[in-house]
């Protein structure tokens, strides 16, 4: 269907496919990132990664398993903190950023060897993506557009006006935390 000679290959149309997916879903949440005044944040789950991959292989448990499951403990953990203290969210993203990068420098300083194993799952291989790992983007794609389509209004006014959206009987806190969750999931598959 594509008029590009490149595309004539079945591992080009995945790329493309995954590219597409992935724009879509980082500009439906990132407008929200930004309207919650949490631009780093998706910059500190990344980097979470790297500690939960790093322990997955460690441990001997499936890296991508572990990354998600760190990425979404470290994105609760961020919103729990910011919502305690009155610090700001950049400065709680911040700490979580560096302790994080820590972390799992001392994790993989641990053993000797397990940094070669790192690469393939911290930086991925977009030509390598598979029809089955389009699928899944593509419906973590639909699930996160029917989040966005109950909650994007809350959301909103929620980055808006808290005290308002509070009096409203929007569950704050748990609105932020299911946010973060989302935004979490679909970094660390990404």
């Amino acid at each position: 269907l594509l008029p590009f000679e490149w595309a004539q290959f079945a591992f080009m149309q995945n790329a493309l496919l995954a590219v597409i997916c992935s724009s879509l879903l980082f500009a439906l949440l990132g407008a929200l990132l930004i309207n919650q005044r949490m631009a780093f944040f998706s910059d500190a789950i990344g980097h979470s990664a790297f500690t939960g991959v790093a322990l997955g292989v460690l441990l001997g448990i499936h890296p991508l398993l572990t990354m998600v499951a760190f990425g979404l403990f470290v994105a609760y953990a961020i919103t729990r903190v910011k919502g305690r203290t009155g610090l700001s969210a950049d400065t709680v993203i911040g700490v979580f950023f560096s302790t994080v990068i820590a972390l799992g420098i001392a994790v993989i300083s641990a053993r000797k060897g397990l940094t070669r194993n790192l690469n393939a799952y911290l930086y991925g291989d977009l030509l390598a993506i598979s029809g089955t790992e389009i699928l899944w983007m593509a419906a973590l794609g639909l699930a996160v557009a029917v989040y966005l389509f109950f909650a994007f209004n809350r959301i909103m006014l929620l980055a808006v006006h808290e005290g308002f959206a509070r009096s409203l009987g929007i569950r704050a806190r748990a609105l932020e935390i299911s946010f973060s969750l989302v935004v979490a999931l679909v970094v660390t598959t990404a």
